[in-house]
C-alpha cells in the first residue's frame, strides 16, 4: 500500500466542500422559513374564501358595506377605509348603506334617506 500525502489540491477541496455543506444548511433553514411563510399564507387564504363564501351566501343584503368591512377585518386586520363592523352605530350602518347605495347607483332614481326614529311620534 501506498502512503497517502495531503495536498494543497486536496485542502482546497476540503474547503470547498465544508464550504458547500454551510451553503447547504443555510439553504435548509431558509427554505424551511419560506415554507412557513407559504403555509401561513395558504391559512389566510383559506379563511379569505370562507369569508367571502359567508358574504356570497347572504341573501337580499350581500351588497351591504359591513358585509366587505367585515369580511376585511377577518382577514386582513380593520383598515380604516370603512368603519369597524364590531363597533358601527346604527347611524353610521344608516348613513354608510345610504353612501353605498349612492356609489353602486349613482341618480337612479331612487334616494335612500336617513330618518331618526323618534318613539313618542304617531
Amino acid at each position: 500500500m501506498a502512503t497517502y500525502y495531503p495536498d494543497n489540491n486536496n485542502q482546497e477541496l476540503l474547503d470547498r466542500i465544508s464550504e458547500l455543506e454551510k451553503q447547504n444548511r443555510e439553504l435548509n433553514i431558509a427554505l424551511m422559513r419560506k415554507s412557513a411563510e407559504a403555509s401561513v399564507a395558504r391559512e389566510k387564504l383559506k379563511r379569505c374564501k370562507l369569508e367571502w363564501e359567508i358574504v356570497a351566501d347572504q341573501t337580499g343584503h350581500n351588497l351591504c358595506w359591513v358585509a366587505i368591512a367585515r369580511a376585511l377585518k377577518v382577514t386582513i386586520g380593520h383598515t380604516g377605509k370603512y368603519p369597524d363592523p364590531d363597533n358601527v352605530s346604527p347611524e353610521q350602518f344608516a348613513r354608510g348603506c345610504i353612501e353605498y347605495h349612492k356609489r353602486l347607483f349613482g341618480d337612479c332614481g331612487i334616494e335612500l334617506a336617513f330618518m331618526r326614529y323618534k318613539p313618542d311620534q304617531k
